[in-house]
């Protein structure tokens, strides 16, 4: 359904694991060296590695086929599992959620390819799991949870640097309801995030082959601040994401958010899933390349 589901994940793992010649989008041209290899080789890694050196197969089609079928089905337990306890609401009522999110269009189709995306979103649904869960029990210090909670928002950075936009309001909830509570656990993360970005760095360093350290999220950062660079792939109104995006995404539901936000409006900002909604949408807004997909990991929220 769109061409950089294959440029930016499979054709590159693909050239990597059967040294075989291909397509190089200019993220993994060691000039720019603005995508991160870790999150491929994490998610789709271990299937190429058995496609390849267990199985010896080269069977692209079933290859493409099965890559679909994993995404699809950790994304669908992800999202219906960790979703139903994440959103505040009467254990009866979660039926609902499991109900929309098995019967959207976003599940079936966009998280059962290879964006970049949709790890994105399971990355996104997970790493709120974690929150929900500190705040939860915010009396006491879980050293766990922080380092997988660490794990994963190094993991989302650095397979898209948007990710911070997403969890950046959630973080500001998060810091003052716990982790201003517990300081041991705030260094446990800063930690855990510093020596997990540093195995990214240099697993990156090492594939792309150069003699300086390749900081993959940052200089996918500096290319997008450029109104020049993003000017070649399409520039948009900043209304695009709010007024077109996300009506196209949950069609008519996005009229029945406007009487469900009214009738709450001060305790609708409090929740971790509304923070990470609003928080995508006005960071993401501030970059004049507004693309639909970019806003898949706030769906199973919305």
């Amino acid at each position: 359904i769109h061409p950089d589901e294959h440029f930016q994940s499979l054709e590159i793992l693909t050239q990597l694991f059967y040294k075989t010649k291909g397509t190089i989008p200019w993220e993994y041209d060691p000039v720019n060296a603005a995508r991160s290899y870790t999150p491929l080789l994490m998610f789709y890694g271990p299937l190429y590695y058995l496609f390849a050196n267990v199985w010896h197969s080269e069977d692209a089609q079933l290859l493409l086929q099965s890559v679909g079928m994993q995404t699809f089905l950790i994304s669908f337990f992800t999202n219906v599992i960790l979703s139903s306890y994440i959103v505040p609401t009467p254990v009866k009522k979660r039926s609902k959620i499991t109900l929309y999110l098995i019967t959207s269009y976003v599940t079936w189709s966009f998280q059962r390819h290879s964006f970049s995306n949709s790890i994105e979103t399971i990355i996104l649904v997970m790493t709120i799991a974690t929150f929900t869960f500190q705040l939860k029990s915010s009396k006491k210090s879980h050293y766990m949870i922080t380092i997988v909670q660490g794990l994963l928002i190094t993991l989302g950075i650095f397979n898209r640097m948007t990710f911070p936009a997403f969890i950046l309001l959630p973080s500001l909830k998060l810091f003052y309801k716990y982790y201003l509570k517990h300081l041991k656990c705030f260094i446990c993360l800063l930690v855990t995030i510093g020596v997990s970005s540093m195995a990214c760095i240099y697993v990156d360093t090492k594939i792309y082959g150069s003699n300086d350290l390749v900081v993959a999220p940052w200089n996918n950062l500096l290319y997008n601040v450029s109104v020049s660079n993003l000017s070649k792939h399409g520039l948009h109104p900043r209304y695009t994401h709010i007024l077109i995006n996300i009506p196209q995404l949950i069609g008519p539901a996005a009229i029945c958010l406007i009487p469900y936000i009214k009738n709450d409006f001060k305790g609708w900002f409090t929740k971790l899933p509304n923070l990470a909604i609003c928080s995508a949408l006005i960071m993401l807004s501030i970059f004049p390349h507004q693309e639909l997909r970019f806003l898949i990991p706030i769906v199973p929220f919305i």
